[in-house]
């Protein structure tokens, strides 16, 4: 490291400094209202969940072929931002493909009580895992974002 690195990080840490100092000036005298701050937080969290909340695009359990149909399979896709969530519940099992299968993929079944369980997904999406009693979403996380189905009853 030359001489002139040296000035240089000295002059960022003295800048840092005093952006520091200036916020707790900010904060001391004339701080942000706790309502102006919660209203921030939730409209950035509505904001959150309408952009990541994957949409049902078909489910046999409310298709007018799934009342003629003797199958015991329940079939759910549902898609977001170019990903599709395939699923299908059959007795104790539930199973299905993430699509497309991106290599940092990470996929959880989230019940309602908040419990996130990761599912063991391979390298072209599948997952399988045991049914669940109530309320339970699929949560969908990637270097691209983060998609949740929405709450199901399987």
């Amino acid at each position: 490291m030359s001489g002139s690195d040296d000035a240089t990080d000295g002059a960022g840490d003295e800048l840092e400094r005093t952006f520091e100092l200036l916020a707790e000036a900010i904060d001391r005298h004339d701080p942000v209202p706790a309502s102006a701050r919660r209203f921030a937080i939730e409209s950035q969290r509505l904001l959150r969940l309408e952009s990541e909340l994957a949409e049902i695009v078909s489910d046999s359990l409310v298709s007018p072929l799934a009342s003629r149909s003797t199958s015991d399979t329940r079939s759910i896709v549902f898609e977001s931002d170019g990903i599709e969530i395939s699923v299908e519940v059959t007795g104790d099992e539930v199973s299905g493909q993430v699509e497309p299968a991106l290599p940092d993929l990470r996929l959880a079944l989230q019940t309602g009580d908040g419990e996130l369980t990761d599912l063991e997904v391979n390298r072209r999406g599948w997952f399988r895992t045991g049914r669940r009693d109530g309320r339970v979403r699929l949560v969908v996380e990637s270097g691209v974002g983060r998609t949740t189905t929405d709450w199901l009853r399987l």
